[in-house]
């Protein structure tokens, strides 16, 4: 018995020459009325009425690749972040990439998160020489990999949070000023000795760290006190034991990440060490972590819903003209948010 094979039925598409035929017009006039801005056009506005008409009629749509072969455009944007996951990783980005979403949807444009991680960084380089975007933004690293496709490339980009690179735009936070202002608060509470935090040698990789390290120790410096007691350790109880077996013993600790602060409080807790009455905490980036922490958390505020918009500000510039964007450094205020977790030293 032989066996009958059929073909699922698929309704013809409608073209764009069934538009030309049914408007009686030529296929290059419609291809103007669907991918040329109403500026740009140099037909009447009887015809383009008229292919408007017999498009909705007939229910034809315009094709993403032909339009983009016409324009020369993608009309997509890459948000390249080094972590695969940027969003679960790390509360400070759900807000930054919310902001950029939006904004480059209601500009036309479609965002596309690339990861810039070690396991993808040449699939990424290779999407960008590939021109399969009008733009770029980075987020947190710029790696030299991305930096060097983006020069081939000649696309329009901007750095957010990431370290700042000669020749490009980036927009970052005052973490300097973040770093002074938070230990001044510690200062005028009679804190005397504190300890800076952090997670790992990879962390300290970040610019962000040494401009809040700076910050601190500026602030400690004119106080006429000593540089802050570094800790690079991963293990926060080993941490909370380093900090009870120094003497003079410190008061306060600055968390270089709102991320670290529940493992240090547990740590505290399993040490009887009371939080804020024997030790004072605070940190940076004000997350849903900071605020719903029992103590609530002082921290400084990272301003990157803020940072977000102006990179899309500044990109807009690059995505209207398609070129590259000419170097300039933002940099922006951090905002010292004081709550439960800071309270003046007890005597000892």
């Amino acid at each position: 018995m032989s066996r009958i094979t059929s073909k699922p039925l698929r309704p013809n598409r409608v073209t764009i020459k069934d538009v030309a035929a049914a408007s009686g017009v030529s296929i290059s006039t419609v291809s103007k009325v669907m991918n040329r801005p109403l500026n740009l056009l140099d037909i009447s506005e009887a015809a383009r009425k008229r292919v408007l008409e017999a498009a909705g009629r007939l229910g034809y749509r315009a094709s993403w690749r032909a339009r983009a072969f016409v324009s020369g455009r993608t009309h997509m944007v890459a948000l390249i972040h080094p972590h695969n996951l940027p969003l679960i990783s790390n509360d400070l980005w759900a807000d930054a990439f919310r902001t950029l979403s939006d904004g480059l949807s209601e500009r036309g444009y479609d965002p596309q998160f690339v990861s810039g991680g070690d396991a993808h960084i040449q699939r990424c380089r290779q999407m960008l020489l590939d021109q399969r975007f009008d733009g770029v933004v980075i987020l947190n690293q710029l790696r030299p990999e991305v930096e060097y496709a983006l020069e081939q490339a000649g696309l329009p980009a901007v750095l957010v949070n990431a370290e700042p690179r000669e020749g490009h735009a980036c927009v970052i936070p005052d973490d300097r000023q973040g770093g002074r202002d938070l230990t001044r608060h510690l200062l005028s509470l009679g804190h005397r000795r504190v300890v800076f935090n952090c997670v790992s040698q990879g962390v300290r990789k970040h610019f962000s760290y040494e401009a809040r390290l700076t910050g601190i120790n500026d602030a400690l410096a004119e106080a006429g006190l000593p540089a802050a007691l570094c800790v690079v350790n991963p293990d926060r109880q080993e941490t909370v034991t380093q900090v009870l077996a120094a003497q003079p013993r410190p008061t306060a600790i600055i968390e270089y990440h709102s991320s670290g602060v529940l493992e240090l409080l547990r740590a505290c807790w399993k040490c009887g060490l009371s939080v804020p009455g024997q030790l004072s905490i605070a940190t940076f980036n004000d997350t849903p972590i900071t605020r719903n922490t029992v103590p609530s958390m002082t921290t400084v505020g990272v301003p990157s819903v803020e940072m977000a918009g102006v990179a899309l500000e500044i990109l807009s510039v690059g995505l209207e003209s398609g070129q590259p964007l000419a170097p300039q450094r933002v940099v922006m205020p951090e905002t010292l948010i004081v709550r439960e977790s800071t309270v003046p030293p007890q005597e000892r």
